[in-house]
C-alpha cells in the first residue's frame, strides 16, 4: 500500500554526520535501542505527516491507531507499534482510511519512511559514508547489511533493495549538509 508513496513521513533535515559536521552545527542524536514509548514518539503539538504529504498537528483528543513497524539499524532490525492518526484527507468516499499520519522521529535519530519501515540515521550515515569513500554500490551495502543482521541473530532480514534505494535517495537529499 505504501510502495507508491510520494513523500516520506520524516520531513525535517537529517543532521550532518560527525565526520562532516562543522563546529557550528548542532550535535547529533543517535538512536539508543530501548523500548520506545508513546510519548517518545508523539505528544501534544507534534507535527504528523502521511505519505501523500498531508500534515496535521497532534492533540490528545485525536483517535490514534497502533501501526506495526520495523526499525532498521546498522546491526539489527526490530518491530514495535508506532502511534499514528488516520489521515482524513486520504480517506476514500466510504470513509475508509488508506494512510495514517505519523511522527517524524528525527528527534530520536530515526528516519520514518512510511510508518511501517523506519531507519536509524546511523544506518543512513553508514550507507553514505561507504558510497562516498569506496563507491560501494547500494546492492552491496544491502547485502552486507543483511548478512550483518544474520550474524547478529536478527528476527528480520534487511529491507528489500528497492525500498532502501527509495529511502536512501530521499534521505540523502534531506541530510542537512546537502542543502
Amino acid at each position: 500500500m505504501c510502495k507508491d508513496a510520494r513523500y516520506s513521513i520524516s520531513h525535517d533535515p537529517i543532521p550532518v554526520p560527525v565526520w562532516l559536521r562543522l563546529e557550528s552545527e548542532p550535535e547529533l542524536i543517535h538512536f539508543k535501542k530501548r523500548e520506545l514509548t508513546f510519548l517518545d514518539m508523539v505528544n501534544e503539538g507534534t507535527l504528523l505527516r502521511c505519505v501523500n504529504g498531508h500534515e496535521l498537528v497532534f492533540s490528545e483528543d485525536m483517535d490514534t491507531v497502533d501501526t506495526a513497524a520495523i526499525l532498521y539499524t546498522t546491526t539489527d532490525a526490530f518491530d514495535f507499534m508506532l502511534p499514528a492518526v488516520p489521515c482524513v484527507q486520504c480517506a476514500n468516499t466510504d470513509g475508509e482510511t488508506y494512510f495514517c499520519c505519523g511522527p517524524d522521529m528525527g528527534n530520536l535519530g530515526i528516519f520514518n519512511y512510511n510508518n511501517h519501515s523506519l531507519f536509524t540515521h546511523d544506518l543512513l550515515y553508514e550507507c553514505l559514508s561507504r558510497k562516498l569513500t569506496t563507491g560501494e554500490p547500494l546492492n552491496s551495502f544491502c547485502t552486507i547489511t543483511d548478512r550483518t543482521y544474520v550474524e547478529n541473530g536478527s528476527r528480520f532480514s534487511f529491507c528489500g533493495k528497492a525500498t532502501f534505494s527509495k529511502v536512501s535517495s530521499i534521505s540523502c537529499c534531506e541530510i542537512h549538509f546537502l542543502r
